[in-house]
């Protein structure tokens, strides 16, 4: 019938029976059956072409059409309409014959009743179905004779519900029909007896037959139950039931391996102590749901199990509910599979996942994905910086029209993630502008599908500093090379410094006219010839290593110049003519005046070398402006108004090779034993260190040119006299002597001894801070190296200030104040005198020292290099 009115419609039918798997005609045959599962899918499909309301007033027209029908016109004499509506839509009614449901009809008041709509287990309801039936209880009560009824439908998870309002009209000849129906109901009992003696007959028969299938059925269930029974005893799985109580009621023995303990352990064991606190109250949570509509449907859980010996564990846990004859939960059955190691491997791979989103999203190169079209899949904030676009105009691209370059790299080629991996290509951003970038690609697949993974960067400002390095390569070749040579240089300068100390020092005591001959001999067998060489050359690694102690003052050039006129002259042929240009005036600057007076005597030794056969050595003073443009093409250089001291030979041109190493220690194109190698390397030393710079030059027939510019002193730069020598003062105090090395601790003693003053020694820091607490009281200076074994001097000061803080304390190393480990003096204001020293230096030291009241130290901080 429905499929006939369909056909007459406009609907499309082969839509209607979408997957259901009957034919037209199974389906247009009212005898046939069709199954729960295609009834519904087939009402379904109905109702996805019209409306709800309109399905239900089409069952109302199609189950109950307005015709007389003589049927209707007898119940309507005989009975009421609430005794019709319980007949048709009550317990054991047509409707739940027809359809697997069980259907009520409880009556509220008189024309009030509600129709209760139960889907059988295992059928699920259907909200077009509960529409057709809500159509058809609207259309019965007309079909009765009664005036239309309204009908008001709620649903729910297993059915729906109907409340239906009607006029209750009883026929006028419901009474009669109770009247005759009383003596009638006698002969009927008689019948029912006799039909109930042959059902009971042929029911005997049936049970006989439903024992024996009863029986096969308990064997067949035996040899089942054997089958899971091995399951549950030897599977991995754990199989359990489960009480409303929350108490176990079976256990497989795999329970120990996940668990560690034994079935009956945990059957004595509460539910809670078992899980986790999460966990447990997922469990309370789960089977307080019982009373709820949808008890057959099973359900997953991730719960953590805690293990005997307090590591936790992962479960997946499928349960669902064990339901009576009632419909009733009474306990929940379930299987737990330990998946501790898939959840680790996840909660790995979603830190990964993490960790991979936070680098992409922070990453300063762009990071992009493409598929085999080379369109935009995925692109990091970097991309979108770096070309203009947004994420979303990003994805409806292709990476080759952001980089036409791409295009020739991939042109015959079966790996392109090797094609364009190290390319470096010009992209395009998005306001027209040239973006150069690198590129680099990985192949990789899935699902059968080619992906590239890929990094983008930046290279401008890269591209920019190559040109810059290019530049200054060869200039700052040499300042690095400076700076390794300085942290050697040093350290062979300390070692010097302590044989120095004591050659110089036994000198200094064997000149004394007063000396006795037996001790005269004693100190001159300590003295060796190369003394004062060695002290020389360590003054001179010292000066390149910008690690000599500078005192700086404000020196005119012009004077300091003319004050070496004479000793220029010396050490020059008479076949080399000198001329002296110097500026009528010039402003001081802040130097060492020792130290400048070696550079401009190195420079005119390196110039009178040069000029073998004679020629003009000629020196040149002024002021010069640097400017901005010049420093930032020569990076030693530093802008602003300078003193400019100029050196000029006419001998033989330096090759562009000798150029760039002429101030490398150790570097000269003498013959072997002519020269050391470190006359310009100290010069570079010392003008760096007085924060000034040089420049050499060299051309074919005009010989060799070497400009020095020194920083004009301002303002601000303090003004430092020059020291005159005072006399070596001597005292009665004790002084406690730290030294690691005997000779140097040895003359130490005699020179303080020489001057009135009493001595303690000690060889290094440990033994000397025992020594300090024995005699605290008496000791009224320490003279300690700074480097020593056990325990070094800056450590050694802060534990004798803890204790006696106003102690007077005299450093001195072979390192100079600003080396490595010595820079702690100068930043601190310390006291130091630096090796080697004199008898005089010792003394005149020590004095001044003993008679401040502190020692921080008041002399000028050098200048920094």
């Amino acid at each position: 019938m429905v499929l006939r009115r369909l056909r007459e419609s406009d609907l499309d039918p082969q839509q209607l029976v979408r997957n259901v798997p009957y034919s037209f005609e199974h389906l247009s045959d009212p005898g046939r059956f069709i199954d729960w599962q295609s009834y519904s899918t087939f009402v379904s499909n109905f109702r996805g072409f019209i409306s709800a309301d309109e399905l239900a007033e089409f069952a109302r027209i199609t189950c109950y059409p307005w015709s007389p029908h003589i049927y209707y016109h007898l119940v309507a004499w005989m009975h009421s309409i609430t005794e019709v509506y319980d007949d048709h839509f009550g317990e054991g009614s047509s409707l739940s014959t027809m359809y697997p449901c069980r259907t009520e009809v409880a009556v509220k008041a008189s024309g009030n009743l509600r129709v209760t709509l139960t889907m059988l287990p295992g059928h699920e309801p259907c909200e077009a179905f509960h529409y057709l039936i809500k159509g058809q209880i609207a259309g019965f009560a007309t079909a009765m004779g009664a005036p239309r009824c309204d009908v008001t439908m709620t649903q729910s998870q297993v059915g729906a519900a109907y409340y239906v309002t009607f006029d209750d009209r009883a026929g006028p000849l419901a009474a009669l029909r109770r009247l005759v129906q009383r003596p009638l109901s006698r002969m009927v009992s008689m019948a029912r007896l006799n039909a109930r003696y042959l059902e009971t007959k042929n029911q005997n028969l049936r049970l006989r037959e439903e024992v024996e299938a009863l029986k096969q059925a308990e064997a067949i269930a035996m040899q089942t139950e054997s089958r899971y029974g091995l399951l549950a005893t030897h599977g991995t799985d754990v199989i359990w039931t489960l009480s409303r109580e929350l108490e176990f009621q079976f256990l497989s023995p795999s329970i120990e391996s996940l668990t560690g303990y034994t079935v009956a352990e945990v059957m004595a064991m509460p539910l809670q102590d078992l899980f986790t606190p999460e966990s447990y109250e997922r469990i309370v949570a789960s089977v307080a749901d019982g009373d709820s509509p949808d008890l057959h449907v099973p359900n997953d859980y991730e719960l953590q199990v805690v293990h005997r010996e307090g590591d936790p564990r992962w479960l997946e846990v499928t349960a669902r509910y064990i339901v009576n004859d009632e419909n009733l939960p009474t306990g929940v059955v379930g299987i737990a599979r330990d998946i501790t190691g898939r959840k680790e491997m996840e909660l790995a791979l979603a830190d990964r996942e993490e960790n991979y989103r936070i680098i992409t999203q922070t990453a300063r190169d762009g990071i992009v994905t493409l598929d085999q079209q080379y369109r935009i899949l995925f692109a990091n904030p970097a991309v979108e910086a770096m070309f203009g676009y947004t994420a979303e105009e990003l994805m409806k691209q292709s990476l080759p029209d952001l980089v036409p370059d791409m295009n020739r790299a991939l042109i015959d080629t079966d790996n392109p993630a090797d094609a364009l991996s190290g390319e470096s290509l010009t992209a395009m951003r998005k306001d027209g502008s040239l973006l150069p970038i690198e590129i680099s690609f990985a192949q990789h697949h899935d699902q059968g599908r080619r992906y590239l993974t890929g990094i983008l960067r930046d290279v401008t400002q890269r591209q920019r500093i190559e040109v810059e390095r290019k530049e200054l390569e060869h200039q700052l070749q040499a300042s690095q090379h400076m700076e390794s040579i300085g942290q050697l240089t040093g350290g062979i300068a300390h070692d010097s410094n302590n044989l120095l100390v004591a050659i110089l020092g036994y000198t200094d005591l064997a000149l004394n006219p007063d000396i006795a001959p037996h001790d005269l001999r004693s100190y001159l067998s300590e003295i060796h010839n190369a003394g004062q060489r060695a002290a020389d050359m360590t003054q001179k690694l010292l000066a390149f290593s910008r690690r000599q102690i500078i005192e700086p003052t404000l020196i005119d050039v012009n004077d300091l110049i003319g004050g070496l006129d004479l000793m220029i002259r010396r050490l020059t042929p008479e076949n080399i003519d000198i001329q002296i240009d110097r500026a009528s005036k010039l402003s001081p600057v802040l130097a060492d005046a020792g130290q400048l007076e070696q550079v401009i005597v190195n420079l005119t030794v390196n110039a009178r070398d040069a000029m073998a056969e004679g020629g003009r050595l000629t020196i040149l003073t002024q002021e010069a402006d640097v400017s901005e443009t010049f420093a930032k093409a020569n990076p030693w250089a530093r802008p602003g108004r300078h003193v400019m001291l100029q050196i000029t030979d006419t001998g033989a041109e330096m090759s562009g090779e000798v150029q760039r190493r002429v101030f490398e220690p150790f570097f000269t194109t003498k013959p072997e034993g002519a020269g050391t190698g470190l006359g310009l390397a100290v010069v570079f030393g010392i003008i760096k260190q007085h924060n000034g710079f040089i420049d050499v030059a060299s051309q074919p027939d005009k010989g060799t040119r070497f400009a020095v510019y020194l920083p004009i002193a301002s303002a601000q730069d303090p003004s430092a006299s020059i020291r005159r020598p005072r006399a070596a003062l001597g005292g009665d105090e004790t002084i406690l002597i730290v030294e690691d090395n005997q000779q140097v601790a040895q003359l130490a003693r005699l020179i303080l001894r020489g001057g009135g003053y009493q001595t303690l020694s000690a060889p290094n820091g440990a033994e000397a801070l025992e020594l300090f607490e024995a005699h605290r009281d008496q000791i009224d200076l320490v003279l300690m190296d700074v480097v020593m074994p056990r325990m070094g001097g800056r450590e050694m000061m802060r534990q004798m200030l803890t204790s006696v803080p106003n102690q007077k304390i005299l450093f001195t190393s072979g390192y100079s104040t600003s080396g490595i480990h010595t820079n702690f003096i100068l930043e601190e204001g310390l006291e130091f005198i630096p090796k080697p020293y004199s008898t005089n230096a010792l003394r005149g030291k020590v004095r001044p020292v003993l008679d401040k009241p502190h020692t921080r130290d008041t002399r000028q901080t050098p200048v920094s290099a």
